[in-house]
């Protein structure tokens, strides 16, 4: 059973690496599909590490806000719009704008019903993207490597994706909580079950 749901998720993050050089020239906060879908019913120590995971450094979420924390506790951000799938991005005042020797383009962080679910991050240029590359793998490893621009990886709290669009001179690191998008994803199966009830 727990090989076939990792199993599951490295089909579909190596989709959605392989996949995601569509909308690549928009902020991160924009790219409506770049979010990572982690189907597992594996939740916090109730899973193991696999050879394809990240238990060392392994995140429970970003620069110091666990993944789920509400928006409410959060008086530092701001809102700044809707995603279609219902998530809510916010900006976060003062935020570093550097990840090791990478300078940030942008920062964004999105909530779904109200709980932190991911946080995109963008670089501009090549020695930009190399120096996040060269930070991710000094505290995660190198993860698993789909092609000399794109990474990932996978535990038992966070996913994460890291890439570069060679076209668009942009990189991107992005990172996901298992946990919320397991709930999102239930969530959307379920209202996609009832209107099917509903609607034939």
């Amino acid at each position: 059973m727990k090989k076939s749901i990792v199993l599951l998720i490295v089909i579909f993050l190596m989709t959605t690496l392989l996949n995601c050089s569509k909308n690549e020239t928009a902020p991160p906060q924009q790219q409506k599909a770049e979010n990572l879908q982690l189907e597992t019913s594996q939740k916090g120590e109730e899973a193991k590490c696999s050879p394809i995971s990240f238990c060392a450094n392994e995140p429970n979420g970003f620069r110091g806000i666990d993944w789920g924390t509400d928006i409410s506790q959060l008086p530092d951000f701001s809102y700044l719009f809707d995603e279609e799938d219902g998530r809510k991005i916010y900006h976060r005042k003062g935020d570093e704008m550097v990840i090791g020797a990478a300078k940030l383009s942008s920062i964004g962080y999105f909530f779904w019903e109200g709980k932190l679910h991911s946080v995109a991050v963008s670089v501009s240029g090549y020695n930009n993207w190399v120096a996040l590359k060269d930070a991710c793998f000094a505290k995660y490893g190198e993860g698993i490597r789909i092609t000399d621009d794109k990474f990932m990886w996978i535990g038992t709290k966070s996913g994460i994706n890291l890439k570069y669009n060679v076209g668009s001179e942009m990189g991107y690191l992005y990172m996901t909580s298992i946990e919320i998008d397991t709930q999102k994803h239930n969530y959307e199966q379920q209202k996609a079950h009832e209107g099917a009830q509903k609607g034939f």
